[in-house]
């Protein structure tokens, strides 16, 4: 169903349709906002993750720490485009190495950092580590598990819309209704049984995720 289609299931099954509209003085509608929240929550739970290929990271000399792409949970393999610093202008892809993450902080002991080619990179929460530092303007290609993007305008129809087995629309909806029960309405009974349910649903989903995430493996290098 459409984004605003689901928004309007959860005013209707709470019986307030006053709250898809900001109530003054509080100037954000409660139910779109809420279900923003929910799902910017469930993003980083990997649900429904897909493969993907992203370049939106250029290497900028001096620096070896970089933010993972937005929705990006997990990086597997890491390619650096070596001869040129824009892409689709000619180079050669070289693999960088997966390792540990103390692997380059006892070996990257100098400052400022030693300046050349990356060969190996590591994941630390949501950020990623090159090692060496790199000298150079230097196009990356990292593949890796990316969440589905959030819908924004009120026709978007995707995962979080979908009350097939494999959307997640019942959970967004269960989970809101049961904030705003808590929070807003302070219905606390009605609150402790969505929650319930949004419990069993989540972890339905989680256990569909595991099964789909034994494809790829992933084999952390030891040098």
């Amino acid at each position: 169903m459409e984004y605003s289609l689901l928004q309007n299931r959860i005013a209707g099954d709470l019986n307030r349709f006053d709250l898809l509209a900001p109530i003054p003085p509080n100037p954000l509608a409660v139910i779109p906002t809420t279900v923003e929240d929910r799902i910017s929550y469930y993003c980083k739970s990997l649900f429904a993750p897909s493969d993907q290929l992203d370049y939106s990271i250029t290497t900028i000399p001096g620096q070896n720490m970089y933010p993972l792409p937005a929705g990006m949970q997990c990086v597997y393999k890491i390619r650096l485009m070596y001869g040129s610093g824009v892409l689709g202008s000619g180079g050669v892809w070289l693999p960088l190495q997966r390792t540990r993450w103390e692997y380059i902080l006892n070996n990257d002991v100098l400052t400022p950092s030693f300046q050349t080619l990356p060969w190996c990179w590591a994941q630390f929460g949501e950020m990623i580590r090159l090692f060496a530092t790199p000298d150079n303007a230097y196009p990356l290609e990292l593949m890796g598990n990316l969440s589905p993007p959030a819908p924004v305008n009120a026709t978007d129809d995707n995962f979080w819309t979908d009350e097939g087995p494999k959307g997640a629309a019942t959970l967004i909806i269960l989970a809101t209704c049961a904030d705003i029960c808590r929070r807003t309405i302070h219905d606390y009974a009605r609150a402790d049984q969505y929650e319930a349910l949004a419990t069993v649903r989540e972890q339905q989903a989680l256990q569909e995720v595991h099964q789909r995430l034994e494809g790829p493996v992933v084999l952390e290098g030891y040098m």
